[in-house]
């Protein structure tokens, strides 16, 4: 019985549609935002490790990049705002939106 039901996981997981949805992530010193198909459809150099990135509710993306800077960057490439504060922060590790609609605890707001 368990092969049956295996064989049946495997033969409706091969044959399952590919999710229809982008990504934004991070490696190699770059951010992309990569749509349902694999193709780039934003891409911008960043050497730091980002621990958080986000698309904002109005299009621009949020980027750590830096240790202690974290800047906010249009579609294109234009620094909107940037902080930076090497006396009070060794490194920023963590980005959370505040000012956004939906519960966090209900898992209205993805990150």
């Amino acid at each position: 019985m368990r092969l049956l039901l295996l064989s049946f996981l495997i033969t409706v997981s091969a044959h399952a549609e590919p999710p229809a949805y982008r990504v934004l992530a991070q490696d190699k010193g770059h951010v992309a935002l990569v749509n349902a198909q694999g193709e780039v459809e934003w891409e911008v150099a960043c050497k730091f490790n980002s621990h958080d990135i986000a698309v904002l509710a109005n299009g621009n993306f949020l980027l750590h990049t830096g240790p202690t800077t974290v800047t906010e960057m249009t579609r294109d490439k234009k620094v909107v705002w940037e902080f930076t504060d090497h006396v009070n922060f060794k490194t920023i590790n963590q980005i959370q939106l505040l000012d956004v609609p939906g519960d966090v605890t209900k898992g209205e707001i993805l990150r």
